[in-house]
């Protein structure tokens, strides 16, 4: 199956990056394995405020559950701000919206990160609703 996979950087100041970055989305029937997102030729991915748009060929992995981002920055003005990442499966023309709307790698409890998960906007919607609910 042909993954298309649009992910857009923030419009911040130094939002950028010429880092490798990898993803790995995950469905019901498993995953794609860990990807370098690269691409030849013009435009160059990751700039400030654009969508960079790349191709995942992988086994049909079923409902989509969540996409596994990294980015392996090593100096500060490598650190790059993802706004989103859409994931588009060709086939069934089924799309999922995976907000992230922060910086990698990133600082947590004092512990760098140079990975995330990201769930798509209606799983967020729906543990919203369940938190509302259970309070």
């Amino acid at each position: 199956v042909l993954y298309h996979v649009y992910v857009h950087t923030g419009d911040l100041e130094q939002a950028d990056t010429d880092c490798a970055v990898y993803l790995c989305i995950y469905g019901k029937r498993g995953d794609s394995g860990l990807r370098l997102l690269h691409k030849t030729g013009t435009p160059v991915p990751f700039q400030r405020g654009m969508v960079s748009v790349f191709e995942v060929e992988a086994v049909s992995l079923g409902k989509l559950q969540k996409v596994l981002l990294c980015c392996e920055a090593t100096t500060k003005s490598q650190h790059w701000y993802c706004d989103k990442v859409i994931v588009r499966e060709a086939e069934s023309n089924s799309e999922y919206v995976f907000n992230c709307e922060r910086w990698l790698p990133f600082m947590s409890q004092g512990i760098i990160h140079s990975e995330i998960e990201l769930y798509p906007q209606e799983l967020q919607k729906n543990q919203q609703l369940k938190m509302q609910e259970a309070s």
